[in-house]
């Protein structure tokens, strides 16, 4: 599977109500056929197909042209025409491959993982033996290797070969057999195909099951025979190529592609025995839609309180939202220990643009349970919630898994403590700020400065004296300088 590659075509978007109504753009690898293959459903007439010397992997890359593996090396050719626009020998072997965001290729063999640069000299070899069983090596958001072991097993191991994790993947589906990858997602899941077992498999950051979609026999009027290679399409939809045997008659055993929508329902199918054999990989073009970004803030009352004014603010430009615990977990992200906890469920399914986020005041809040005052503040007799030393190595914690999720990241430092405040004292504020803007210099995150914003109140912007919260007028401060700045990180780009 690969990373979604966006092309720009003019046409009319179907809705997917059914499969009948589903048409997609597509380029495909025959295995058994020994061909390349680009599908137009929308107009059949812009297809072509091609002869390769036998292939595994493909990919699209940023500017629009096909890469595929053949057994020497890889080829490139232009999506239009399917015009050969490059082919690189390195030796036998080779099965998968990645272009990376610098435009260096990684080509991966049973034997060895290799880089090539932009001009495809190499430039390194990993010294990693993968094993005869390798399918498709992806790399993960963090840079480490994704790789098919053994006939039950997908591994995750640093560059230099050192061994992250595995999984047994007939934990999860017995009949899973030469599980075909593994691969990232953008929302920070995991995404299997067990090979054999017919089936594809969703798994959460620790790689526990959150779902499986077909199955041996699980789909009906469908043989799953062989998953092989396979796409999350933008819709949160799944794509997968429906290998079914060596032989060029083998695809008239069942649909070569399927895709099934997020509650596992075959939605569409492709069978076409005719002109093409069994499929190894898939590549499905979307079209690219006007997108309104989205933005997420996650943060404490003070985040909800101008969290309404920015979405009103950025209207047409951002769709903004608050983050969303859920039931038992709320909205308010609390201190960092909480943002720990509920990170995920803040952040959900959804991929976010942009993320503004902040966790401090909760932090640097003293409570003793016998307070009366409300939230049981007491900076005289009770305890601090997260000292200064565990509150740096939270919220490093917290900033590293945000940048998983690729979003543009805005943190928003903590918010003017006033005199008389019952649970804080004036000038943590500052102590905390110091240790937070150090953790964001060393991930390159933008800060908004609310601080020095609130800091510039008067007292009749609180909503009582001593208060951390304001008036309707303080909110609307808040969130013009919060709206200007995810309008400068989306003016970026």
């Amino acid at each position: 599977m690969k990373k979604l590659i966006t092309l720009i075509f003019i046409l009319t978007i179907l809705p997917f109500a059914s499969a009948a109504q589903i048409k997609h753009k597509f380029v495909v690898t025959d295995e058994s056929g020994k061909q390349l293959l680009y599908v137009d459903e929308t107009s059949p007439e812009n297809d072509w197909t091609i002869p390769l010397p036998g292939n595994r992997d493909i990919q699209l890359s940023k500017n629009g042209t096909i890469l595929v593996t053949v057994p020497d090396g890889y080829r490139e050719y232009a999506l239009k025409d399917a015009k050969l626009l490059k082919e690189i020998k390195v030796g036998k072997g080779v099965r998968s491959l990645v272009r990376l965001d610098n435009g260096h290729t990684i080509l991966a063999s049973q034997n060895d993982v290799i880089e090539l640069d932009k001009n495809d000299k190499q430039i390194k070899d990993y010294g990693i033996k993968i094993g005869g069983s390798i399918r498709l090596l992806r790399i993960s958001k963090s840079g480490n290797f994704l790789y098919t072991s053994n006939r039950t097993t997908v591994k995750e191991a640093k560059p230099n070969g050192e061994m992250v994790r595995e999984l047994l993947v007939t934990g999860f589906d017995p009949q899973c057999n030469k599980p075909y990858f593994i691969e990232e997602l953008d929302n920070g899941q995991f995404l299997v195909s067990t090979g054999y077992g017919g089936s594809l498999l969703m798994v959460d950051k620790d790689w526990k099951l959150l779902k499986s979609f077909g199955g041996k026999g699980k789909i009906d009027g469908v043989l799953a025979y062989f998953f092989a290679d396979a796409q999350r399409l933008s819709n949160g939809n799944i794509v997968v190529a429906n290998w079914t045997g060596h032989n060029r008659k083998d695809s008239e055993k069942a649909p070569q592609a399927i895709e099934f929508d997020k509650d596992g329902k075959v939605v569409w199918t492709w069978h076409d025995p005719k002109r093409a054999g069994s499929l190894h990989g898939i590549e499905i073009i979307e079209e690219k839609k006007t997108i309104i970004p989205k933005v997420l803030i996650i943060g404490d009352s003070i985040s909800l309180g101008y969290t309404q004014p920015v979405a009103k603010m950025l209207k047409g430009q951002a769709v903004v939202k608050h983050s969303k615990g859920g039931r038992g977990v709320g909205s308010n992200a609390g201190a960092t220990d909480r943002g720990i906890k509920y990170l995920d469920k803040y952040l959900g399914d959804e991929k976010w643009d942009v993320i503004h986020f902040n966790w401090g005041l909760w932090d640097l809040c003293y409570r003793h349970p016998d307070a009366k005052s409300y939230g049981h503040r007491d900076k005289i007799n009770g305890k601090v919630s997260i000292p200064l030393v565990q509150y740096e190595k939270n919220l490093e914690q917290l900033v590293v898994r945000l940048k998983k999720t690729g979003a543009k990241l805005i943190w928003a430092n903590t918010t003017n403590i006033p005199e008389g405040e019952a649970g804080r004292f004036v000038g943590d504020d500052v102590k905390y700020n110091r240790v937070a803007a150090k953790i964001m210099k060393k991930h390159g995150v933008m800060i908004n400065d609310l601080h020095a914003l609130t800091s510039s109140f008067g007292k009749t912007m609180l909503s009582a004296p001593g208060d951390v919260h304001y008036k309707p007028e303080g909110y609307k401060k808040l969130a013009q300088q919060v709206a200007a700045s995810i309008r400068k990180v989306l003016k970026k780009g």
